[in-house]
């Protein structure tokens, strides 16, 4: 009976512990999800808490609610023309021929422009920060693999050393290697810090948050999704804000002119002033084109010596894995110690960091190519 109750004993002290760890497992799981930081949400962190998009938004409403007001402006203006015209101003004629709602309107789309284009930008400075802090943390895990293997060599110069094999020169230089390695990564890891600091900026959350982030969260785009530089150069001169608001001022001062023509002949001073104006409205038009194009042709070279840069280092780096393969083959047969093994390691571990460098650097110049034709520096 004793023995049974034992059993019994035992089975519940099983399943309880059992219950434990899996609560334990679901807790720390729980908590390491909700440490997780993709791309997505630290870019909604920083659309949500941005001054600058808010002070677009407020912006804007200005702007809608002057448009209103124009709008019952023109109307009273127009109804009261209809009676008495002789004693109106040059400002009274452009809100009856539109001019002024028309004027507003622009400026209302100019806006929204820059609103959707300081999105954009955000967004972009959030990705070039999240990748960021995936490369230092990358950099601090080659700076620790580098310190294994130093100690490792640091230890076997010492006791060659001791066995009077090598000069004290030779350790000490070791030494010194090693000494070196250990102040790098404390410098890696501030750089890391760094990056987590400029990353929760653009968040606007505590300083002191230090997220998991993940490179399977950023999606790298194809050259094969972007316009060729002919008709980039098109859609920028459709979509950018800078080379709207220049063609909108072109717009402005064209009804400026139409609206004192009632007044002003064109030999008339005012009237030559403004034709100064627009002749100098075009002039920025035209450069505003010209460095545009040159934007885009700079970074589309830019991105087609990435690629091939990205394509060399993938190439490098398969062959570097197999001759790692060999050389465990090698290592595995006495051939070749461990320390040549463990350095060869490293070397693929720097290449990789190339070669996500080098991704990351390809992403970046790829959306800010995309950035040059849909919304403009």
């Amino acid at each position: 009976m004793k023995k049974f109750h034992k059993i019994i004993l035992v089975f519940i002290l099983i399943i309880f512990t059992l219950f434990n760890s899996i609560i334990f497992f679901k807790s720390f799981a729980q908590n390491k999800k909700s440490n997780f930081l993709s791309l997505k949400q630290a870019q909604e962190e920083a659309i949500k808490n941005s001054s600058i998009l808010k002070e677009d938004m407020r912006n804007l409403k200005s702007l809608e609610d002057d448009y209103s007001q124009i709008r019952r402006q023109e109307k009273k203006i127009k109804d009261y023309m209809k009676q008495n015209d002789w004693d109106v101003s040059l400002e009274d004629y452009k809100y009856k021929y539109g001019y002024k709602t028309k004027e507003i309107d622009m400026k209302i789309k100019c806006n929204k422009l820059k609103l959707k284009k300081d999105e954009e930008q955000i967004k972009l400075d959030v990705l070039l920060a999240y990748q960021d802090v995936l490369l230092k943390q990358k950099e601090l895990e080659i700076e620790k693999e580098n310190i294994k293997y130093q100690k490792i060599l640091l230890d076997i110069k010492k006791f060659q050393s001791e066995l009077g094999k090598i000069s004290l020169n030779e350790f000490e230089k070791t030494e010194n290697d090693y000494n070196n390695f250990i102040l790098s990564l404390k410098s890696k890891q501030q750089e890391l810090e760094n990056s987590y600091v400029k990353l929760n900026i653009l968040r606007g959350v505590s300083l002191k948050e230090r997220p998991i982030l993940s490179v399977d969260t950023i999606n790298i785009s194809s050259l094969d999704t972007v316009l060729n530089q002919e008709e980039a150069f098109k859609k920028a001169l459709e979509s950018r804000y800078d080379i709207l608001s220049l063609k909108n001022d072109i717009e402005f001062l064209k009804m400026d002119i139409e609206n004192i023509s009632i007044k002003y002949t064109p030999n008339t001073y005012e009237y030559k002033k403004r034709e100064r104006m627009l002749n100098n409205a075009k002039e920025k038009y035209e450069d505003k084109k010209n460095e545009i194009k040159k934007e885009i042709e700079s970074i589309y070279s830019e991105l087609l010596i990435s690629k091939l840069r990205n394509d060399n280092i993938k190439s490098s780096l398969e062959t570097i894995k197999e001759d790692l393969k060999k050389k465990n083959i090698l290592y595995k047969y006495g051939r070749i110690s461990k320390i040549e093994l463990d350095n060869l390691k490293i070397e693929i571990l720097k290449k990789k960091l190339e070669y996500i460098s080098n991704v990351f650097e390809y992403d970046r110049l790829l959306n800010k190519y995309i950035f040059s034709y849909t919304f403009g520096s």
